[in-house]
């Protein structure tokens, strides 16, 4: 029989690990209440969504959705990715990620350095999730920094999708107007099947399983310590820098555990991982979910272009490709590809095919990142990361940056 004594260190351990758990309670509970009352603690402690990951840097918006966070310690008090809030500016460039520099920093994002090469300011309105539907709404507010050439930003990766999306899943943007009658049911005849949401996040698979999964879509204690990690870190990128640069053995290996989702791509000095199944989605032009999503954004690419030029401003198209395009003839030359690489480049390319006769027809400048991009591997310059991010890296940006320069420089003559 055990004495007193001898018991006591465990009802000590249980009391500690019982008051513990006590607080972890006690503190969830304050946190949901807090996030609950206070929009501005919400905004910082969001949780991760089933569909698309929320963070801190983001806020809801009545128009677009979702808007960039002024609070956020890397935005300026507008809420964009800049060192500080202009007043005017001689270009205002707006687009998704490719254009808010995800991957990069903030001063490598192809807007800052155009700035830096013009001599003159450029502010940088771009941001992740958002297609020419966004852009289209958020000009008004470009066109207050009195700019004289707005660049818009098209992207093939996903820009159609999320087009599609903003109109048709949440219900914004009416005014772009509505398809014909056969499209209309041949769209609801698609959503029917499967919806175009559901394809694409499992093709990227971007949910997390497991208890982690569960902790980041409904654990505000684990939002918060995600945030602080962000914050105290100085980012994403500041986190990739410290954790170093991926090795191409490490990328080889997470291509060898899932062949449905990398492909992995390599000649001479060139080495990346490819992402087809997920970015044929987007290009998918049989879809007609797709074709919707062109539309849109080819409707939302020409009113903006209207409101431009009255303003007194000039108004230019920035065509941004995927990766796999970029790589598309050193990728033939291997013959390293699969069926869905090849339809994917099939498709991309009839897509800019379409989309440049379209400006071409419109009157648009439309600025092709493709030769650009390409151009930096012919000089023996990898402008993409080795891994699956299919975000430029500081030489694709400064690419992107090169080609638009011609154009808004031209402006000047």
């Amino acid at each position: 029989m055990s004495s007193p004594d001898a018991a006591r260190p465990v009802r000590r351990l249980l009391f500690t690990g019982l008051a513990a758990g006590l607080g972890v309670l006690l503190l969830e509970v304050a946190l949901q209440a807090v996030t609950a009352l206070v929009p501005a603690a919400a905004n910082l402690l969001q949780v991760k969504t089933a569909g698309r990951s929320e963070d801190p840097r983001r806020i809801p918006d009545e128009r677009l959705g979702e808007r960039p966070n002024p609070r956020w310690h890397a935005h300026d008090s507008r809420g964009f990715r800049n060192p500080k809030m202009l007043e005017s500016a001689s270009v205002v460039a707006l687009g998704d990620s490719q254009t808010f520099g995800t991957g990069v920093e903030r001063e490598e994002a192809w807007p800052l350095v155009l700035g830096e090469s013009l001599g003159e300011p450029v502010y940088n309105m771009g941001f992740p999730g958002y297609s020419p539907t966004q852009c289209l709404l958020l000009l008004e507010e470009a066109l207050e920094l009195k700019p004289r050439v707005v660049v818009a930003a098209m992207y093939a990766g996903n820009d159609l999708y999320d087009a599609y999306r903003f109109v048709h899943v949440l219900g914004l943007g009416a005014d772009l107007g509505a398809p014909d009658a056969a499209a209309q049911a041949a769209i609801a005849a698609a959503e029917a099947e499967r919806t175009l949401e559901d394809l694409v996040m499992t093709a990227y698979a971007n949910r997390r399983r497991g208890l982690r999964g569960v902790l980041s879509r409904h654990c505000r204690i684990y939002a918060m310590l995600r945030t602080s990690s962000r914050v105290l870190g100085g980012g994403a990128e500041a986190a990739k820098r410290t954790a170093g640069p991926p090795t191409w053995e490490g990328q080889l290996a997470r291509a060898a555990k899932r062949p449905g989702r990398f492909e992995a791509f390599e000649s001479g000095t060139f080495r990346t991982l490819f992402t087809p199944r997920y970015r044929a989605l987007a290009v998918r032009m049989e879809d007609p979910r797709i074709r919707e999503g062109e539309r849109l954004c080819l409707t939302a690419l020409a009113r903006m272009h209207g409101i431009a030029r009255e303003a007194g401003a000039e108004f230019a198209v920035l065509l941004i490709p995927t990766k796999e395009l970029v790589f598309a003839e050193l990728a033939k030359e291997g013959d390293a590809v699969g069926d869905t690489y090849r339809r994917l480049v099939e498709d991309e390319s009839t897509l800019w095919s379409d989309v440049r006769t379209e400006l071409d027809g419109l009157g648009i400048t439309f600025v092709d990142g493709t030769e650009a991009l390409r151009a930096a591997l012919d000089a023996g310059e990898q402008p993409y990361p080795i891994d699956h991010d299919g975000h430029p890296n500081p030489a694709g940006q400064r690419a992107l940056a090169s080609a638009v320069l011609e154009v808004v420089s031209r402006g000047d003559d």
